[in-house]
């Protein structure tokens, strides 16, 4: 992992056209369904190019249960986003994932209640690049 990962300023375009694309989903759902609607619900995303099936799912379970590869997806809860999301913090979450399952991090799981372990995304760039460097593996 290099500190250049998790700078939007030095950022591959193709990383940020991923980003817009998801931001720009998520955005839309902001805009067409009240809060009181979209506090519960989640969206899936594909980590290679931010696409999704736009379905709103009431669990997280159920998101990951509709992806054909879980591991190679994010999970959007829109419980914290009552007013959309900005493509910079978007790309910083996908980085985030993106790095994790490159490490081995597996946190999906169909069969589980709640769909699988979630990672708790740190506030500051510098938590995330703390975060992400303890997911590193000796010899991986």
């Amino acid at each position: 992992m290099r500190h250049n990962d998790f700078n939007f300023a030095l950022a591959k375009s193709e990383d940020i056209d991923s980003a817009q694309r998801m931001a720009d989903i998520i955005n839309e759902r902001c805009t067409w369904f009240p809060f009181s609607v979209l506090q519960s619900k989640w969206m899936a995303f594909r980590l290679q190019d931010g696409s999704s099936d736009k379905q709103l799912y009431d669990t997280r379970k159920d998101a990951v249960r509709h992806q054909t590869n879980e591991n190679q997806c994010c999970f959007f809860s829109f419980r914290n986003a009552p007013g959309g999301v900005q493509t910079r913090d978007i790309w910083l979450y996908m980085q985030f994932h993106r790095h994790a399952y490159s490490r081995g991090a597996r946190m999906n799981d169909p069969e589980a209640q709640n769909g699988g372990r979630d990672f708790i995304m740190p506030v500051e760039r510098q938590g995330v690049v703390r975060q992400v460097s303890k997911l590193i593996i000796p010899g991986r």
